[in-house]
């Protein structure tokens, strides 16, 4: 490994998920076998958004994309800051722990999210610049959750009933005999990942056709903005990517026979861990949430599907209905410095003792909670965060999940 042993960044208490507004704190640790000259050791603080998607093949292919940034400091732990003059520093053989903190903006930061055609995307980067030399370089990936008015009305409204939702089979379709009626209605409009979505309502089949099964499926819709540019014209597309992130089958429902939804024969699902709709602030990226029920109905004449969908809106927190104080969101820098950066720091070698590795809860809200909520990663599992400008020498995590607020109702009653 050379004279570079560890070079590495770890968050306070392990606590990798930051509403906005709150403070991120941690620290930098190097460990070098040798004496280590360089120019300085910089921090990077990167929070952006990025869509990309092809179109076409060969010499035709188009690729859309589109990039927003929503923070880009860079701070000095150690040396020279970047284009300062000066004689280079030498880093002493051992140990050594740089502590920083970050005051993340109130506003305007969209919640993470891990997506097929793109993502938002935080990041802390270190780099021990060399001059004439390759540079070494480690990053990590940390989770931002939105505290937007409109998430916490949300929450807010979570008890309300969605609306009732029907279909029928059209006069197009040449069933035997009448039509098949599907009529669903889930017991809230609002759901906290972690609870258990109740979905009632009646499947009618008036027809000569059996309903062979009946779906219901929790849809998520990210939509993609992209652009492509030339010398001569400049054009703008979208691209929508559905995932269904949980489904259920219930029972079907035989000729001329009716099936009413309930929880006892499979109507239910629980909601995964998942960012909330909307990424307010972020301008190519958009998300939303349905609920489709899907009834299959095959015969001689016939063979189609039954559909209803319904929106439905994801709130990272559970809400008493009766609790309407607003939820003190996140604790801010202790004291906040004049720019962006870390404590002064005192060189020399320093010892600290790692946190063990755990999943934190989150924060308490000030809400009047049944059950504590903590986080989890996302449904959709790890992505890798190396970009272009990383090498295969950068060190760090590359893979990183998102995690969401999620509330484990095995060991506490859902209301």
């Amino acid at each position: 490994m050379g004279k570079l042993q560890q070079f590495s960044i770890t968050f306070d208490e392990s606590k990798d998920v930051f509403w906005a507004g709150e403070c991120v704190k941690g620290h930098v640790v190097v460990q070098a076998a040798e004496d280590m000259k360089m120019k300085g050791l910089w921090l990077l603080f990167y929070g952006h958004s990025h869509v990309e998607w092809e179109r076409g093949s060969g010499d035709d292919t188009i690729t859309y994309k589109a990039t927003e940034t929503y923070f880009h400091h860079e701070v000095t732990l150690f040396g020279k800051a970047r284009g300062q003059t000066g004689d280079s520093v030498v880093l002493p053989t051992g140990r050594h722990v740089f502590p920083f903190q970050y005051q993340l903006l109130a506003e305007g930061l969209p919640s993470s999210f891990e997506g097929k055609h793109g993502y938002v995307r935080y990041i802390i980067k270190g780099t021990i610049y060399r001059p004439w030399k390759f540079d070494h370089t480690t990053k990590t990936a940390f989770t931002i959750l939105d505290k937007s008015n409109e998430v916490l009305q949300e929450g807010l409204n979570r008890t309300h009933p969605h609306d009732l939702a029907q279909a029928s089979t059209t006069p197009g379709c040449l069933c035997k005999s009448g039509p098949v009626e599907l009529q669903v209605q889930p017991d809230r409009s609002v759901y906290c990942p972690g609870e258990v979505m109740v979905i009632t309502g009646n499947l009618n089949n008036d027809s000569g056709d059996d309903v062979t099964s009946v779906e219901a499926r929790l849809v998520q819709i990210a939509t993609f903005h992209g652009n492509y540019s030339t010398f001569l014209q400049e054009k703008t597309k979208t691209i929508d990517a559905k995932n269904i992130v949980q489904r259920v089958r219930i029972s079907g429902c035989k000729r001329g026979q009716s099936l009413a939804f309930s929880s006892s024969n499979g109507a239910a699902l629980r909601v995964p861990p998942l960012p909330p709709p909307s990424l307010r602030f972020c301008k190519i990226i958009d998300i939303k949430y349905q609920l489709d029920v899907v009834a299959c109905v095959e015969g001689t004449l016939c063979s189609s599907s039954l559909k209803t969908q319904i929106p439905i809106k994801i709130s990272p927190y559970r809400h008493h209905p009766h609790d309407s104080a607003p939820p003190p969101w996140g604790t801010p820098c202790p004291e906040p410095p004049t720019h962006p950066g870390p404590p002064p720091y005192t060189p020399g070698p320093a010892v600290i003792n790692q946190p063990t590795a755990q999943v934190p809860s989150a924060p308490d809200l000030g809400f009047s909670f049944t059950a504590p909520p903590s986080y989890a990663e996302s449904e959709y599992g790890v992505s890798s965060i190396r970009d272009t400008d990383d090498t295969d020498y950068t060190m760090g995590e590359m893979n990183f999940a998102p995690k969401y607020a999620y509330y484990d109702w095995s060991r506490h009653g859902q209301s």
